[in-house]
């Protein structure tokens, strides 16, 4: 749809305002203000939760294109929707998506804003990820300003895992605006280092406000498959602010992202970040073992296994069941049958919002497993890595 400036007078900026108040009173979040440069301009913030997008056209009255995970597309009320209200270049994240760039660098060269988060997929701990790489050559062929835009502290309010939101001192911080000219002599590889060094944002690097949300730490086994204490895979579950294991463990996440032992005793971990690069060790110390292992190593009932498309953008679902996750293949079971597929065929695979494993076969079919909320797709993706050097974006 072409956003012209009626459009942005009179519907845009009204809803710019309505969202605006929403999130202030909703969250109590709050953002810098300013206007764009002018020609195409490029904006590009760190990825924390789903808000991310209007958290950032909060911050700017001039209409912004966004780059988008195709699998909202396919959810056709929504995506009407957001086709209507915004300018959208799809991407896909199973695969490098050229035309995906091609797009961005038209609607750049024509004058046009374009928003997108380059770490590709939100965080799970609260610290910035790394960047995908191509964005500075991008930047650089457009001719495009850089806007960059660090948002601090707006992880907490719901975290990836979670299904409820909190309240308190999130922050949209408008870091720095570089023009075409400024960028022209420099490499792609140091533009990106600006991008990087701008938006990156360690949540437990600095002392920051709580955020209120009483159910944090449910749900949290999407993420943390692997305990500490015992090392059982998938033996802890969120209650609350509290995540528990089988063999006794009790932590309590606090509104910093940080756990606390029981009765005051130490956590083994401090935070979420620690959590995660510990079982991210764990978990490539113990490929051999499981890839000698020949009973599944692990498994989840009550998913959904679908194919999809993406251009036109479509979901078919295959068959609902359990999926079990083998030393050398994946295996969905059902009442409409039994579908094998070996891991060495498996050529990317994506965690999707906090319940989908998005991926693909060969680099020509696509599929995803679509789990309950208990459902760690982060498990899987790790598992498939390891066990058989599956790409993975998570």
């Amino acid at each position: 749809m072409n956003h012209g400036k009626a459009f942005g007078l009179l519907v845009y900026r009204p809803l710019r305002f309505c969202a605006d108040l929403f999130f202030r009173l909703k969250y109590g979040f709050r953002h810098d203000r300013m206007r764009l440069p002018a020609g195409g301009t490029v904006v590009v913030a760190n990825h924390t939760m789903d808000m991310d997008p209007f958290f950032c056209i909060c911050c700017f009255p001039d209409q912004m294109g966004i780059v988008m995970s195709e699998h909202l597309m396919r959810k056709p009320f929504l995506s009407k929707a957001i086709r209507f209200l915004i300018d959208v270049i799809i991407r896909v994240k199973t695969r490098t998506e050229s035309q995906t760039a091609f797009a961005m660098i038209r609607s750049l060269k024509a004058g046009k804003n374009i928003l997108i988060f380059p770490e590709g997929s939100m965080t799970y701990t609260g610290v910035s990820k790394d960047i995908v790489g191509g964005l500075g050559r991008l930047i650089k062929i457009s001719g495009a300003n850089l806007v960059t835009v660090r948002l601090e502290n707006t992880f907490a309010y719901s975290p990836r895992w979670s299904e409820s939101s909190g309240r308190g001192k999130g922050y949209a911080r408008v870091v720095h605006t570089y023009s075409g000219g400024e960028l022209k002599d420099k490499k792609p590889e140091e533009i990106e280092k600006i991008i990087r060094d701008d938006i990156y944002f360690d949540q437990y690097a600095q002392p920051l406000p709580a955020i209120r949300n009483r159910k944090r730490a449910e749900y949290l086994e999407n993420f943390l498959y692997l305990c500490p204490s015992c090392g059982g895979l998938s033996t802890m579950h969120g209650h609350g602010t509290h995540f528990v294991c089988s063999c006794g463990l009790d932590l309590e996440l606090d509104g910093n992202m940080r756990f606390h032992g029981k009765d005051g005793k130490d956590a083994p971990l401090d935070n979420l970040q620690e959590w995660y690069l510990w079982q991210t060790e764990e978990t490539e110390k113990r490929a051999e073992e499981w890839k000698k292992a020949e009973d599944a190593i692990t498994a989840d009932d009550g998913i959904a296994f679908n194919s999809y498309t993406v251009s036109p953008p479509a979901s078919k679902l295959l068959m609902t069941g359990q999926v079990r996750l083998f030393a050398d293949r994946l295996e969905i079971c059902g009442e409409q049958g039994r579908r094998v597929i070996a891991l060495e065929d498996i050529t990317d695979v994506t965690t999707v919002q906090h319940r989908i494993l998005s991926f693909s076969v060969k680099h020509e079919e696509f599929y995803e497993i679509v789990g309950t909320d208990t459902f760690s797709t982060v498990k899987y993706a790790y598992l498939m890595h390891v066990l058989a050097g599956v790409k993975m974006n998570v």
